[in-house]
């Protein structure tokens, strides 16, 4: 997990190991970003705003993910770019690559992606 406050590009790791659990202290006040992350689960982030003699409790669902393979085929001797991408049944992107020249792509495209089960669109 990474905390990061608005507008410094400099965060703090904090490592909760197995814990359920963290507490976070000497931050100032402002805003901070945050991003979660590991294997075996989707990645978090989000805002949290640290106010003068309040706590902050911030609450962090994580799913569980699986690696799934795409490929993609197109014909031989293609000559531009390939663009792809992958939303949830919400409209939200997920993952993508764009401008991916297909002369110096092997054919066929493979690549794996990291997804929390459920229904998505590819587009390419």
């Amino acid at each position: 997990m990474y905390l990061r406050r608005d507008k410094v590009s400099v965060g703090r790791r904090l490592a909760p190991g197995i814990a359920n659990k963290i507490r976070v202290e000497n931050l100032s006040v402002g805003k901070y970003h945050y991003s979660v992350y590991g294997k075996g689960v989707a990645r978090r982030h989000g805002e949290v705003t640290i106010t003068a003699g309040r706590e902050a409790t911030l609450r962090i669902d994580l799913v569980a993910v699986v690696y799934r393979e795409i490929t993609i085929s197109y014909p031989s001797g293609s000559q531009g770019t390939l663009s792809v991408s992958i939303t949830d049944a919400t409209g939200k992107k997920l993952w993508g690559r764009s401008k991916l020249d297909t002369r110096s792509l092997p054919r066929p495209f493979k690549t794996k992606v990291r997804l929390a089960p459920g229904r998505y669109t590819l587009r390419a």
